[in-house]
């Protein structure tokens, strides 16, 4: 583009803001990287609709965006005080017992144990496609975020199989400490992509730490709420933002898959033995595992199809 469009499209913004191009054709060369002069202003600051346009994202003013934000502000501080005023929640012991408790070359709950290869494969998969630059994002902080998403999933794989070998309080706690990484992750991503970038990245690092400090005090004490809150909240914001905000970049199809397939997850979890006992094969927890991990996926899919709304890729030099 000659200097008059770029001007045309909005005065460039500051250099040191670059986005990664996806290699093309499925070429395995190094991302472009295009400085963020190549790029209107107005998609580096201010919220914009997700493609394509429609009339209704085009017309929100910024009055409707601060009503929506604090419409989801309230939401989530209502459901967290409802948490807090519910009283002490305790684990229940049944919570460790599945229902295909099959042994398999000695491993109790065999197919709950195997299930988590799929954590594993589509954790390393996601962290391969980050590291080899094929996600498209516009600050590095997101790329650090995506990063932090997929090595939780890994992580998720490792923890799941250590609890499901011999489940018990402690061996939970590992199991629950990976996703919770995975959701205070994405849900700073989510913030930065339909509220503010600047917000996503300061967000990023207190909410892992509220994550991890979530499992440390349930252990302590022996009260999930804060583990309920830390879980509960970054959903409700997730889904609240993507239907209320628009989004910095297109193809959002693919996220809505993704969170969607996690529902299916929690479907599974809650029919685990009716599902084995209809199916005589397979349980619900172990069809968990697999819908969740297929999450992830449809994540890569997100991150390497997408591009930022109102910035077309520049023509190769």
């Amino acid at each position: 583009r000659t200097e008059g469009e770029r001007d045309g499209a909005g005065q460039g913004a500051s250099t040191t803001r670059l986005i990664a191009e996806p290699s093309r054709g499925g070429e395995a060369t190094p991302p472009r990287v295009v400085a963020a002069d190549r790029i209107p202003k107005s998609f580096l600051r201010g919220p914009l609709p997700s493609a394509p346009m429609t009339d209704r994202a085009i017309s929100l003013s910024g009055r409707s965006l601060r009503r929506r934000h604090a419409a989801i502000l309230i939401a989530v501080v209502v459901g967290i005080a409802g948490l807090a005023a519910h009283g002490p929640i305790v684990q229940s012991r049944a919570y460790h017992e599945f229902a295909d408790a099959r042994l398999l070359a000695g491993v109790t709950n065999a197919l709950d144990v195997i299930s988590n290869a799929a954590f594993m494969l589509s954790g390393a998969y996601g962290l391969w496609i980050v590291a080899r630059g094929r996600a498209v994002v516009t600050a590095r902080w997101e790329r650090s975020a995506w990063a932090i998403v997929f090595a939780g999933v890994l992580a998720t794989a490792a923890g799941s199989a250590w609890y499901h070998v011999a489940p018990d309080d402690p061996a939970l706690a590992w199991d629950r400490l990976p996703m919770t990484i995975v959701f205070a992750a994405f849900a700073a991503i989510v913030l930065g992509e339909r509220a503010s970038p600047a917000l996503g990245r300061v967000a990023l690092v207190p909410f892992l730490i509220t994550g991890a400090l979530s499992v440390a005090v349930w252990r302590w004490s022996g009260d999930l709420r804060l583990y309920a809150a830390v879980q509960f909240a970054p959903m409700l914001a997730i889904l609240l933002a993507m239907l209320l905000l628009p989004s910095r970049y297109d193809r959002v199809r693919e996220l809505w898959i993704a969170v969607a397939w996690y529902g299916v997850a929690k479907v599974c979890e809650a029919l685990d033995g009716p599902l084995y006992d209809a199916t005589g094969l397979v349980s619900g927890h172990t069809m968990k595992h697999v819908a969740a991990a297929l999450a992830p996926l449809w994540f890569v899919l997100y991150l390497t199809r997408r591009r930022p709304v109102g910035a077309p890729w520049p023509a190769p030099s």
